[in-house]
């Protein structure tokens, strides 16, 4: 599933042997083009060494039912294939632990930072500082420590469907491959709020809206709960009005700093 305002790759043959990796808004890219019920889709990127095409699905796009998606490139043209969209059909990021690549963990900031919430040995091996608050690391410098309770967490996502400007109800949706402003002033909120538990528990849900000035890419920020277990895999779920939910992990440790 899909929805408008996500993040998907595409995967095709014949695309060419080049890449080019930034171009989002343009709907073409290395003469290759994706169109939904044909309309041309927002490419990040063409990756023809890898046959993959990155892009945004546009805001306007259907809310539900299916759409016919079909790629063309200077080699011709794809058969139209269908794709489901959906209201809302989140997708949590990952970040992979380097020295244990089956373990993945939601990226999650602590508000106002750069801190991953992150094991610290998973921090140590990417190579970037640990426990951020005992260390005194600016908040601007990457950084990652586990969360605890009474934390508040930016959960990075996709696939959250459409949002309007915070507290105007009236105003208009984001529209084509609209961005909402990067200095935040309005913030865009997701038209549909979604649940977070933390270990099965309820975390209180601050914010759910579009990262400002980013394409695709939506933040939910949480309290992390203080009924929450700790540990190195407590599991994340988002889950949207729409029934649709998706679920990974993030590492919690109990008690103060």
């Amino acid at each position: 599933f899909a929805s408008p305002g996500s993040i998907l790759s595409v995967f095709a043959s014949s695309l060419g042997s080049q890449d080019q990796l930034n171009g989002f808004p343009a709907t073409s890219l290395l003469g290759v083009t994706v169109t939904l019920n044909g309309t041309p889709a927002p490419l990040f990127a063409v990756a023809g060494t890898k046959n993959q095409i990155n892009l945004m699905v546009p805001w306007d796009a259907p809310a539900s039912g299916t759409v016919d998606v079909e790629v063309t490139s200077p080699n011709g043209s794809s058969a139209a294939y269908s794709m489901n969209l959906e209201p809302s059909a989140p997708g949590i990021f990952r970040v992979t632990d380097p020295s244990s690549p089956s373990r993945r963990f939601a990226v999650a900031l602590f508000s106002g930072s750069a801190w991953l919430a992150l094991p610290s040995a998973t921090a140590a091996a990417l190579h970037i500082a640990t426990n951020c608050t005992a260390g005194h690391v600016n908040k601007r410098s990457a950084c990652g420590q586990p969360a605890k309770a009474g934390d508040i967490l930016e959960i990075f996502t996709t696939g959250l469907g459409l949002t309007v400007a915070r507290n105007n109800p009236a105003a208009k949706p984001l529209s084509g491959a609209q961005l909402a402003p990067a200095n935040g002033d309005p913030l865009y909120a997701t038209v549909l709020s979604p649940s977070v538990t933390s270990g099965g528990a309820a975390a209180e849900v601050l914010f759910s809206g579009a990262a400002p000035g980013f394409a695709g890419l939506y933040q939910v920020n949480v309290v992390v709960p203080g009924s929450a277990p700790a540990g190195d895999a407590v599991p994340v779920r988002i889950t949207m009005p729409n029934g649709l939910n998706d679920t990974w992990t993030r590492p919690a440790r109990p008690g103060p700093d």
